[in-house]
């Protein structure tokens, strides 16, 4: 049992990490207002407007949105996995705008 006294986000990324695990959250009204400001159906809508874009999404989302991405990324790794990525391939990089004006 994993008992994550965290925001909504982490403990959905727990359950996906250990998928045999109960996880408990004790309070679901714990958000993140990067996970919050790109909810699963915009972030869907946005995804099928650039389909020839990568989808690098940051941790801070939602299962739904991590599962709609083509890769996900920490605060510590995004800059290497964007080097990664062919200068001619077009990103879409979300949530963070902050994070994403840095790389």
């Amino acid at each position: 049992m994993i008992v994550f006294a965290g925001v909504q986000f982490m403990a959905e990324t727990a359950k996906i990490l250990n998928p045999g695990k109960l996880v408990l959250l004790p309070d679901m009204k714990a958000g993140c207002s990067l996970a919050d400001g790109c909810p699963a159906d915009r972030f869907k809508a946005f995804r099928e407007r650039y389909q020839d874009h990568a989808a690098i999404t940051y941790i801070n989302c939602s299962a739904e949105v991590k599962a709609l991405s083509d890769i996900i990324c920490t605060s510590s790794n995004a800059e290497k996995i964007i080097q990664q990525i062919p200068l001619e391939q077009p990103i879409l990089f979300a949530p963070d705008q902050h994070l994403a004006a840095t790389l």
